[in-house]
């Protein structure tokens, strides 16, 4: 069949050389696309046996450190031969210190694996996500902020940012799960969100009751009464269990409450696309934040990296006692990053270098009754809303960048 020479020629001239450079970058980005899926599936089954490999080794540093405290003599187990102290030539081993001589109470729970939640629902194993977001609820009379806070968080967060995030909801009680207030509150959480369970962005956990100590017998502080010292002190364990469950959940944590109210599209701040254009991950390539603040209110909206969870976790699990977890956290950033000769505001300003505060809040507190029986939270963080326009995500590419204007919109 004869070509068509006049039609050959018009295709070679549609088909100019600056169309050509198009077609060949357009068919390499499709080529690094396909191999990138390719290559993602070995790499996830590799996490996998990771994480598996982690866990087999933490288990048997748990169970040496839980043989080596039971084999010590103890107050309560006086008779013990100091024998068990020495190594086969006579000389004395070292014993690190461990979680057990934190919590002397932990003895008696014979095993350190019975430290794991005491219920967790869905109970299966879940992939690591960029973003947790901890949500601790415990009983408070007959008044509940929890199912709005999560609608909330859920409403509000868009719709491309959900595969990258989970919300850990802790349910609090000291009589563990089987007590009624735990079931009732599973109940409806199971009811009103049950997709988001199945989809596993959403999980609850609920602490064994051998996680806490004997509480209500504490020498006050600060002229705090009884039900004061229980209160702020149960609150400090549960902010410190929720803490090291989340630590290896993902790679960032986000301390939340149970009584907020979220700005819209929040989630945008912690997208990878926005990560240099939005509120709070312009920061996170920094190396010297420890801690960006999304609310000025106590302990909402604190933003961490799961790696400096441990050490603050321990932190608060040696001051437990002593006061509340937001004066915990201001005691270790000051012994963190101040040293004695240094002024106060001087200090200060070195604190702020790490302990990045964010405005306007993203995160407001809304919670009228207080998780304290008889106490009434009016404390608003102002400048929350304040010049806050949500970018939606049609305007917030244009080329690969946000446009000026886009950008002045949101003071941070």
């Amino acid at each position: 069949m004869p070509i068509d020479t006049r039609r050959k020629g018009q295709c070679e001239k549609m088909i100019t050389p600056k169309r050509r450079r198009i077609l060949a970058i357009a068919a390499f980005l499709l080529l690094l696309y396909i191999l990138r899926l390719k290559m993602a599936e070995p790499y996830t089954e590799i996490a996998r046996l990771e994480d598996i490999v982690y866990e087999l080794k933490r288990r048997n540093v748990l169970k040496l450190l839980h043989d080596q405290t039971m084999n010590s003599p103890t107050e309560s187990n006086p008779n013990q031969q100091e024998s068990s102290d020495l190594s086969s030539n006579g000389a004395t081993q070292l014993h690190l210190p461990n979680i057990i001589d934190i919590y002397p109470h932990l003895v008696e729970t014979k095993e350190l694996e019975s430290l794991n939640p005491a219920l967790r629902y869905p109970d299966k194993r879940m992939p690591r996500k960029e973003l947790i977001m901890g949500v601790p609820t415990i009983q408070r009379g007959n008044v509940s902020y929890l199912v709005p806070t999560l609608e909330q968080l859920l409403q509000k967060a868009r719709i491309e940012d959900l595969d990258k995030i989970r919300i850990i909801v802790m349910i609090s009680d000291v009589k563990g799960a089987s007590s009624k207030f735990v079931q009732d509150t599973l109940t409806t959480l199971k009811d009103r969100f049950n997709d988001h369970f199945e989809s596993g962005l959403l999980q609850v956990i609920v602490p064994p009751a051998s996680w806490y100590p004997d509480i209500t017998s504490l020498t006050p502080t600060f002229n705090d009464k009884p039900e004061r010292m229980y209160w702020r002190t149960k609150q400090n364990l549960d902010y410190a269990y929720l803490m090291i469950y989340a630590a290896r959940m993902g790679k960032l944590y986000l301390q939340l409450e149970d009584d907020i109210e979220a700005a819209a599209d929040y989630t945008y701040a912690f997208s990878a696309k926005t990560f240099f254009y939005g509120t709070v991950l312009k920061y996170a390539e920094r190396s010297e934040w420890f801690i960006i603040e999304l609310s000025t209110l106590g302990y909402i909206g604190k933003l961490m990296r799961s790696k400096d969870i441990p050490s603050l976790a321990v932190h608060v699990l040696l001051n437990y006692q002593y006061k509340p977890i937001d004066w915990l956290l201001h005691d270790y950033c000051t012994n963190r990053y101040c040293s004695p000769e240094m002024a106060s505001k001087v200090c200060a300003k070195e604190v702020a270098k790490h302990r990045q505060q964010v405005k306007p809040g993203m995160f407001q507190h809304v919670g009228y009754y207080s998780s304290l029986e008889g106490k009434i939270q009016k404390l608003k963080d102002k400048s929350f809303g304040v010049n806050f326009e949500p970018l939606k995500r049609e305007s917030i590419w244009h080329g690969g960048k946000l446009r000026k204007e886009e950008i002045e919109k949101v003071k941070f």
